[in-house]
Formats: structure tokens, sequence, C-alpha cells
């Protein structure tokens, strides 16, 4: 699996920890190609001292990405939408979203990488549970719409995701995206039942 993972960036002082819950995961399966991109909302005049102090950053054998736009947004939106700009859709990799307060699941890409390669195409919708594990969003059709999915729940082929961006800086803006993105491709959308999403685990 070749996957890109994108986190917008408002809380720098989690990146660590992030950081470290990706290396964690990654070791688990090497042979996974990711990308960890950091999409910044930053002055021009902050843009080298932000590269070089989050360069620095150690992610295991992941790779880092970053980006920088100057409309930082409250909850992202414009951030990632700069990084998927900058991904071609014809790129023939997964793109998923990992928000900067919580932390990656271990077993988060060994079971993607596992789920991709059973139903290649398509993407994958998984449960997201709150830091205590309790279930927060169940992963079915009925959930990809506004405030029932949450931005970590997916990881979609960068074609399925096409022309479509987040809407601005709306805090709905994740559920119009993946809602976007399942009514246009209804038959290549997997929904699993396994608890691979964590809400808020840093905060």
């Amino acid at each position: 699996m070749d996957l890109i993972l994108i986190t917008a960036v408002s809380r720098p002082e989690n990146l660590e920890l992030v950081g470290a819950s990706i290396a964690r995961a990654h070791a688990e399966v090497p042979a996974v190609s990711l990308v960890w991109w950091l999409a910044f909302g930053v002055k021009v005049e902050m843009m080298e001292a932000a590269r070089e102090r989050w360069a620095r950053l150690d992610v295991g054998a992941a790779q880092l990405r970053f980006s920088y736009t100057h409309v930082a947004g409250k909850v992202g939106g414009p951030e990632r939408n700069l990084a998927l700009d900058m991904i071609p859709e014809d790129a023939g990799t997964m793109v998923a979203f990992l928000d900067d307060d919580t932390t990656l699941d271990p077993s988060y890409l060994a079971r993607l990488d596992t789920l991709t390669a059973e139903h290649p195409g398509q993407a994958i919708v998984v449960d997201q549970v709150d830091r205590d594990g309790n279930l927060r969003c169940a992963a079915t059709p009925q959930c990809m719409h506004p405030c029932s999915v949450d931005t970590g729940m997916g990881i979609f082929p960068r074609e399925l995701i096409g022309e479509m961006r987040f809407d601005g800086d709306c805090y709905e803006s994740d559920g119009r995206l993946f809602q976007a993105i399942y009514e246009r491709n209804p038959g290549r959308c997997t929904f699993v039942s396994e608890p691979l999403s964590i809400y808020n685990a840093l905060q």
C-alpha cells in the first residue's frame, strides 16, 4: 500500500506524540510506503522556521512532506485542500487524514494494508472510538454525512477524491466531503466494523 497521511497543523505541540504513534504503527508494516504530510497555515516569514523545526521530527521510516498556505483555517480545510491540490489524481496512492489532536492506532497501518489488498480500488471507512475505547461513530453507509462521520474514519484512493475538496473552513467540512465521495462512488466504499480511528486522543 502507498499511503499519504495528511495532517492539518494547528497544534504543533502535539506533533512529536503524533509522529511517535505513526512510527510505531509503521514499524509493524515497514513495506507500506508512507508519507506523513504536514499541512501548515503560516505567515511567509515563518515558513522556513517551521520547515526547519519540524523536519527534525522522528517518524521512523515514514517520509515527511510539508505544505504551507497563507490562509490558516480554524479546522484545517484550506490546509488539507492545498495538500490535495499537490497530489496528482492519477498518483495511484491512498489518502487519509489524521487530526493533530489524536494518535494513530498501533494496528491502523497493518489492518489497512490488508483491507486495501482485499478490496482493491475501494475507499475504506472504519469505526471511530473515543480515547477511552467507547464507540463514537460506526462505519455504515448511513454515517456518510455531516456530523456522523469524522476526519480520521476514511482512507480513499486519490482518484476517488478527484477535484472534490473540503468545504472551506466549516466544522462539518469533513462530513460534506465524505458524503460527496460516497454519493459519487457508492459501489466503491467498503465499511469495516473495526475501531481503527481514535477521536481526540490528545485532548
